[in-house]
């Protein structure tokens, strides 16, 4: 029989995370964009370094869904989006070394003939560094 959710257990958990990391106090904010529930249920915990929460209980519009390029839950590379240029950039923004090789060997999809507005500006922000 599925054990019921301890609330209390959780509030406990998450306030002791959001004075750690400096979290809303509230986890049902929706600005938060992360499933934090789901998360204690899991056992999860964030990086001790970083803080940083695993990709998996990232909601619709959460500021790092995507990184580098690439969808943080899927690792499918999101068409229209700034795509980093090396696996040590994808490194940097956060993913596992292996991760980042395996993303970079990843092509391009085919475009369909749109040209995404991403795409337009950093062809317009290179252009303004060469001009310069």
């Amino acid at each position: 029989m599925p054990q019921a959710f301890d609330e209390t257990a959780f509030q406990q958990w998450y306030a002791g995370h959001a004075r750690r990391w400096h979290l809303d106090p509230n986890p049902d904010d929706p600005e938060q964009r992360y499933d934090y529930r789901q998360a204690f249920l899991a056992g999860a915990t964030p990086d001790p370094k970083t803080g940083h929460w695993p990709s998996t209980w990232k909601q619709g519009g959460h500021p790092n869904l995507i990184v580098g390029g690439f969808h943080t839950q899927t690792g499918q590379r999101v068409p229209g989006t700034p795509r980093a240029t090396s696996a040590e950039e994808l490194v940097r923004l956060g993913w596992e070394p292996e991760t980042a090789q395996r993303l970079m060997a990843t092509p391009e999809p085919p475009s369909d003939g749109m040209v995404g507005l991403a795409d337009l500006v950093r062809r317009y922000q290179r252009d303004e560094r060469r001009q310069r």
